[in-house]
């Protein structure tokens, strides 16, 4: 005997799916993001160059 699934499982299945990945993808928009730079001098003269990626969103995926 086979088993039939219910259409209506399928449908929330699915929804539920594509709500998560549209929140994931509206929710991680890099708004309150920025790059530090910081620049320094080695000993020997050279300049070194440090950049730094800080996020303070409340999500991050």
């Amino acid at each position: 005997m086979k088993k039939k699934y219910h259409p209506v499982l399928f449908v929330a299945i699915l929804l539920t799916g594509l709500s998560t990945v549209l929140f994931i993808l509206k929710s991680n928009d890099h708004k309150e993001c920025k790059t530090e730079i910081r620049n320094s001098v080695k000993s020997k003269g050279e300049l070194l160059t440090v950049r730094s990626h800080v996020c303070m969103e409340r999500f991050s995926f």
